[in-house]
């Protein structure tokens, strides 16, 4: 058609094409000029036809086209300046197109179209064929430091959400993002920055030293699904404390760990309004982590111990305090008649060997060294091992002991010490008897130093409402600042006429509670129920 039109207009341009349309001369014999004036004349019917017909004969001849030429016309007719869909570029669905073409008249779809338009566009992401996936390059330390205890829980949750959706998108094939990159740079910038405190620095070391030695031990244990545990312990953090919880299968290690941050902050509190009066305890503190391991029960203690040190003798300890690392280890569980008997006797050794902690914690001095009194160090131990817990749970410390028991049994039985001698003793002669094979001889007076000990402090504070309390505070704030509360410090506060007044009222004390004890007067709170006139327990 198009060079149907074209021959057209080039002849009419010519001037040929209106002679054609004359009639010929009869006198012309020539018969090209005769066929090229018909075929002229033709020629400009049917170009007449197309340019000023149509109409129903047009859609007639429509209808004889074939499926090519159809598809020819309807491109041809397609306005020039029509937009194209929104779908078409995602979808390329002729249906989809017409309508998108015939919505957007409407105002709805012409405000959406504009919309659309102003939203930036999501980067087009592909699944990765023919390599690996890229990965998230500081993904590997944050799972690495994941379990550290300078890293918050906060932190660590991110961590781990972090770890899932990069294992996801690896799964799937697909590269991380730009925005996963940046988010695990700044974790690990958080977590570093952490690691510069130094209680949380300190805490970790410890945490991380413990892991890293016990790993190959009896201590590393199994879960329910017969698979060890990632670590022998897992760590908790409420400042200055730090525990750090063996895993097992049958307790909760962070409920665990909070119970006894708990009983050691009321520990705390007690021992500072014991003391605080009339020493200063702030200024004198360590800036540094309390410490505390907790094994699963009293056969993993030993099992601790004989790793630890395998020289050392603790088959008869129950529990220890470490002054060398500050670390208090404690059993969670003790073999007793009943839960209660058992709750109360755990609660009786972590308070005793918190109280040893303590007196590092806020002096600085070495109170089990070989060469210190004892009677000091495991007489206040004791004191605030003495406990009640009342229904509220609120704990009562300074109650009697259960050492009470050992001072009934050496009543008329000569096994009680003199007080001179009592005062003297160190953990050298206790180690020293062991070492000369009268290990029976050694036990018996450390068990008397224990129970004295015990005694003498519970005896200055309550003894007559008090008697001997300002000079028992005289004695413990000398053994705080200079370390030494053994003979010396008694003979300078009692000179000798009342320091043997002293153990004589003494000797009479020790024979009174453990005629109470005898005779059943000790109530469930930890005090003489008769409440006479020689002490004020209450």
């Amino acid at each position: 058609m198009v060079e149907r039109r074209s021959s057209r207009k080039s002849g009419r341009d010519s001037g040929r094409g209106s002679r054609s349309r004359r009639p010929a001369k009869k006198s012309s014999s020539n018969p090209a000029l005769i066929f090229g004036g018909l075929a002229g004349v033709i020629a400009l019917g049917v170009a007449a036809f197309f340019i000023f017909g149509g109409g129903d004969e047009a859609q007639s001849d429509d209808k004889k086209l074939s499926a090519n030429a159809k598809k020819e016309q309807a491109a041809l007719r397609e306005p020039a300046g029509s937009e194209e869909s929104l779908f078409s570029a995602s979808t390329g669905s002729g249906n989809k197109n017409a309508e998108s073409k015939n919505n957007a008249a409407t105002p709805e779809n012409s405000e959406a179209q504009k919309i659309v338009k102003q939203e930036p566009k999501e980067p087009v992401r592909e699944r990765v064929v023919g390599r690996e996936p890229k990965s998230i390059p500081a993904l590997a330390e944050l799972l690495e430091i994941k379990n550290r205890l300078y890293v918050s829980t906060e932190i660590r949750a991110k961590i781990e959400a972090t770890n899932r959706e990069a294992l996801k998108f690896r799964t799937e094939r697909w590269d991380v993002t730009k925005k996963m990159i940046r988010a695990a740079e700044a974790l690990k910038k958080q977590a570093r920055k952490d690691k510069r405190d130094p209680f949380l620095s300190e805490a970790d070391t410890l945490f991380k030293r413990l892991n890293t030695r016990m790993t190959k031990s009896d201590l590393h244990k199994k879960d329910s699904s017969g698979n060890l545990f990632d670590e022998p312990f897992i760590g908790y953090i409420d400042e200055p404390y730090a525990i750090y919880v063996q895993q097992s299968q049958d307790v909760d290690e962070i409920a665990f760990a909070k119970k006894t941050v708990a009983e050691l902050k009321a520990l705390r509190t007690a021992f500072v309004d014991f003391f605080g009066g009339f020493i200063d305890l702030e200024k004198k503190k360590k800036k540094h982590a309390v410490k505390v391991l907790l094994l699963s029960n009293s056969k993993e203690y030993q099992s601790y111990n004989r790793i630890r040190n395998p020289e050392q003798d603790l088959t008869g300890a129950l529990a220890h305090y470490q002054p060398k690392d500050g670390l208090l280890v404690n059993p969670m569980k003790f073999r007793t008649s009943s839960n209660e008997d058992a709750e109360h006797k755990r609660r009786e050794v972590i308070f005793h060997e918190g109280t040893h902690q303590l007196l590092d914690y806020y002096t600085g001095q070495n109170h089990l060294s070989s060469f210190g009194a004892m009677w000091s160090d495991e007489g206040v131990a004791e004191y605030f091992a003495g406990h009640f817990m009342d229904d509220a749970g609120t704990v009562h410390f300074g109650r009697m002991n259960h050492r009470i028991s050992a001072l009934e049994g050496m009543f008329g039985q000569s096994r009680r010490l003199p007080l001179r001698k009592f005062l003297k003793h160190t953990r050298y002669m206790t180690d020293k008897l062991k070492k000369e094979g009268k290990v029976n001889e050694s036990r018996l007076l450390q068990n008397a130093v224990y129970a004295q000990g015990w005694a003498l402090v519970y005896f200055m504070n309550n003894w007559h409402n008090g008697y001997y309390k300002k000079q028992f505070q005289a004695i413990m704030k000398k053994q705080i600042e200079d370390g030494d509360a053994g003979l010396v410090p008694f003979n300078w506060i009692f000179p000798k006429d009342d320091f043997d007044k002293l153990e004589v009222e003494f000797e009479d004390y020790l024979n009174h509670l453990a005629t109470a004890r005898k005779a059943g007067k000790i109530s469930k709170e930890g005090v003489i129920a008769d409440n006479d006139d020689k002490s004020d327990e209450g």
